[in-house]
């Protein structure tokens, strides 16, 4: 099984369900590279911030748009100019 998502370049893409944990997103807008990653801290921080605003979370997504390190490289760009 297959669960579909779509970012913001438009194309639709598929991941597979039995991936296990939940993950986020760090897409490179230059060449369309997405990064997959998890982080507890933000676990952590979304469960605080709905438990201050008495919110039950259901499911959520992050997904960070920038330059991935090759494009960086290739254009010479050092990241903290982005």
């Amino acid at each position: 099984m297959a669960v579909e998502r779509k970012f913001a370049d438009g194309q639709t893409r598929y991941e597979n369900v039995d991936q296990g944990e939940h993950h986020d997103h760090l897409i490179c807008i230059s060449c369309g590279k997405i990064l997959e990653f998890t982080d507890d801290r933000i676990e952590k921080m979304q469960e605080e911030i709905a438990a201050r605003y008495h919110f039950a979370i259901k499911d959520h997504r992050l997904e960070i748009y920038g330059a991935c390190a090759d494009c960086l490289k290739k254009q010479k760009i050092p990241p903290h100019l982005l």
